[in-house]
C-alpha cells in the first residue's frame, strides 16, 4: 500500500465512528431529558413578585396575590365590586308592589 491508499482508507473509518458516536450521544441526553423530572415554575405575586408557596389567592380581577396584597385596596383592583353588590341584591330582592291589597 501507498500513502495515498492509507490516508484514504483512515478517513473513510473515522466518520462512520464518529456518526455512531454522535448518535449515541444524542440517545443518552434524551434519556437523561426524559428521567428528569420537569420543573414547575414558581407561582408569583402579582404585585411584589414574591414566591408563593401552598397558600395562593386569587382575586376577582383575575390575578394571583400573596396574603398581604389580597385586599382590593391593597393592589388597586380595577375590578368593580360596587355594581357588583347593587345587582346581587336586586336580584335577591325583587319588587312587591302587585301582592299587596288595600284595604
Amino acid at each position: 500500500m501507498n500513502q495515498f491508499e492509507e490516508t484514504n482508507s483512515l478517513e473513510t473509518k473515522s466518520p462512520v465512528k464518529e456518526e455512531k458516536s454522535v448518535e449515541e450521544s444524542v440517545a443518552k441526553e434524551l434519556e437523561e431529558k426524559e428521567t428528569k423530572p420537569k420543573k414547575i415554575p414558581k407561582q408569583k405575586c402579582y404585585e411584589c413578585n414574591a414566591k408563593l408557596k401552598l397558600i395562593i389567592f386569587t382575586c376577582k380581577c383575575n390575578h394571583i396575590f400573596c396574603h398581604k396584597h389580597l385586599g382590593a385596596h391593597s393592589h388597586n383592583c380595577p375590578y368593580d365590586y360596587k355594581n357588583e353588590k347593587k345587582k346581587q341584591i336586586e336580584e335577591n330582592n325583587p319588587k312587591i308592589e302587585s301582592k299587596m291589597e288595600r284595604i
